[in-house]
């Protein structure tokens, strides 16, 4: 699919508000993860993610956030992705909500629009 210049200066500006909202970098090139994955295998494959959030987690991230700090921890010493997110889910009484999910909506635009 051919994009319009006016639309791929869109998906553009969205990436870089993105990241010049984004004060310590580190969400940003978590979320970066995403599309990465997505264009060098054509398809989502969720083990390829996995494996760079673990990768991005092993950098040092500055800030991840309790809840992704805490199942990429679990992950990183052998637990399951699903495992490791249902005993976060229950550690936390059920409260985990934040704003790490937000860091992959302007990706996921991204790769909707570049796909």
């Amino acid at each position: 699919m051919s994009l319009s210049r006016e639309r791929t200066d869109r998906v553009r500006g969205v990436m870089l508000g993105f990241a010049a909202g984004d004060r310590n970098g580190r969400p940003t090139r978590m979320a970066l993860r995403l599309p990465q994955s997505f264009v060098e295998n054509k398809e989502f494959d969720i083990e390829d993610l996995g494996r760079r959030y673990l990768d991005w987690c092993r950098e040092g991230p500055f800030d991840t956030g309790p809840v992704a700090a805490e199942v990429l921890r679990l992950v990183d010493s052998g637990v399951s992705w699903h495992e490791a997110t249902r005993e976060v889910y229950r550690r936390m009484n059920r409260r985990t909500a934040g704003c790490n999910h937000d860091h992959r909506v302007p990706p996921l635009a991204r790769v909707r629009f570049f796909s």
